[in-house]
């Protein structure tokens, strides 16, 4: 008949080792081992001590019987030469079951007590993080094997999709701009806002901005600020004829020749690519004939004529407001 607690069901219980080789009726400190090994009760009731068949009282003040101390057993009364020894440790280390299915909850872990590469191919519910609140009730963002990401739909056909039903905006930013950088080219593209209130659409670095519709170019701004395309002018000047020639305004204009009373030439910054452009021209003038005309089209240059009427007779004259316009490649 057994009166007392329950004895566990599991535990590391070994037989210690036989120390009595070493008593001498001085000694009363000796080093505890099982196997050879070294072992650390954690108190003194963890061992079953019998000295010539007689239990000794566990007492960790060391008054009676013995106490351990560290990986040592110490006894009170030093065991006299011949005397018997046994122990048992009765372990504090417990064997390692696995837990039925279904029956570890919430309470029997410890909060931060999971790394991520313990969980797997579950669903976190309500998923909270410092820098993440997850409120979705279906998939929101999916990251595929090659590490493309999808916002609003499962299909990546980027680095970056991002899908939105056709009466909602697929994305908004908020922030100073956007850079599109490529990622071998220093050329690079901005999207933003300049003095807090200016929308910017800025080519960044000597590169043009291409415009394309269905698979064609149809516009070049260049990056000295040409606009090269069919529907914009080339070039186009404004300048003074009389006196010493001086250009007021221009694109793509860089100087103005003058070759003599009401003759000048017309050079460019950018050569045209061939010479089938057109050029239109107008002058100002208080003689009601005045009129200008243009000839001698090469790629760099052209020539513009004023041309007034005086009493019936035609004469070149200098022309105070003399413009043209140039389309064409």
């Amino acid at each position: 008949m057994y009166i007392g607690n329950s004895p566990a069901g599991v535990g590391n219980y070994q037989v210690v080792d036989d120390i009595s080789s070493t008593f001498n009726g001085v000694l009363t400190s000796f080093a505890l081992t099982a196997s050879s090994l070294a072992i650390n009760p954690a108190k003194s009731g963890q061992l079953l001590v019998s000295i010539n068949g007689v239990l000794q009282e566990p007492d960790d003040t060391g008054t009676e019987g013995f106490k351990v101390s560290g990986s040592n057993i110490v006894f009170s009364s030093a065991p006299a030469t011949g005397s018997t020894f046994w122990a048992v440790w009765q372990g504090q280390a417990v064997d390692i079951g696995t837990p039925s299915d279904n029956t570890v909850g919430n309470a029997q872990v410890a909060d931060d007590a999971l790394s991520g590469n313990k969980i797997d191919g579950g669903t976190i519910s309500n998923f909270t993080s410092t820098g993440i609140d997850d409120n979705a009730t279906s998939t929101a963002i999916t990251i595929d094997a090659s590490e493309k990401v999808s916002i609003g739909t499962t299909t990546s056909v980027a680095h970056l999709t991002v899908a939105a039903s056709s009466s909602a905006r697929s994305a908004s930013f908020t922030g100073n701009g956007i850079d599109v950088i490529h990622p071998t080219l220093p050329a690079h593209l901005f999207l933003g806002t300049q003095g807090g209130s200016d929308v910017k659409i800025q080519s960044v670095g000597a590169y043009p901005m291409l415009f394309y519709t269905n698979g064609t170019q149809r516009l070049n701004i260049t990056s000295d600020g040409r606009g090269l395309s069919q529907f914009t002018a080339k070039a186009w000047v404004n300048f003074n004829g009389t006196g010493t020639v001086a250009i007021r305004d221009s694109h793509n204009v860089s100087s103005i020749t003058d070759n003599g009373t009401g003759q000048y030439g017309v050079n460019f910054t950018g050569n045209m690519t061939n010479t089938n452009y057109s050029v239109a021209s107008a002058t100002s003038s208080a003689d009601w004939g005045a009129m200008s005309w243009v000839s001698d089209l090469v790629v760099g240059s052209f020539k513009i004529y004023h041309h007034a009427s005086n009493a019936g007779s035609p004469f070149y004259q200098d022309g105070d407001i003399m413009c043209a316009q140039v389309f064409g490649d």
